[in-house]
């Protein structure tokens, strides 16, 4: 039976403190570059870049105040809203088609990391399986150890450790997980539960 716990990242939490200002300082320029143009006529592409801008500082000020992240991740909504300020803006420059075309395919790739955020993070997370233990450190990258052979597990300050029968030693390494307390009790409770034993 498989049982998963979910990580919170210390590096993604750190990037989820400090990353609204960089949203906040590029909404400005966004807005400051577009206030001459909406002054003079009232040109559709400068409105967009300046609702871009607006939603990017609304959407910072919200995760800011919130100290949460939505199920949504606005700021990456909002950014690739400004990309296609930029792919439209290019239709009406002297390029080739398919460079135009081209221009729209990035703003669409944040669009969608953006919409499916919340399940990326999910994916941060211990498994416990049939067969194995399982740390998804990212949505590519993950460090399994089978329970097959293993006879016994340490906990240090920077990795859980797993002793063989031939006495190997295979780790996961947890210094990025910030609710460290709780994800290491429920994975010597899951230890415990296959029959592995707390080495010296």
């Amino acid at each position: 039976m498989e049982s998963t716990f979910l990580i919170h990242s210390r590096k993604r939490a750190r990037r989820e403190r400090l990353g609204w200002i960089q949203h906040v300082i590029t909404a400005l320029l966004l807005i400051t570059t577009a206030w001459p143009h909406v002054e003079h006529e009232l040109n559709p592409l400068a409105v967009a870049e300046l609702v871009a801008g607006a939603a990017l500082i609304l959407t910072a000020i919200v995760e800011k105040t919130r100290k949460t992240h939505a199920r949504v991740a606005w700021l990456e909504i909002a950014g690739a809203l400004m990309m296609y300020v930029e792919a439209i803006a290019k239709l009406y420059e002297p390029h080739h088609a398919s460079y135009r075309r081209l221009s729209f395919l990035p703003p669409t790739v944040v669009l969608i990391l953006g919409v499916f955020d919340h399940q990326v993070r999910e994916r941060i997370r211990f498994i416990a399986g049939d067969r194995g233990f399982e740390y998804r450190s990212r949505l590519l990258k993950w460090k399994r150890v089978a329970w097959e052979g293993v006879r016994a597990y340490r906990i240090t300050p920077k990795h859980i450790e797993f002793i063989a029968q031939d006495g190997r030693v295979s780790r996961v390494k947890i210094t990025d997980v910030l609710n460290r307390t709780e994800a290491l009790a429920w994975a010597e409770e899951q230890f415990r539960a296959r029959g592995l034993v707390a080495a010296e």
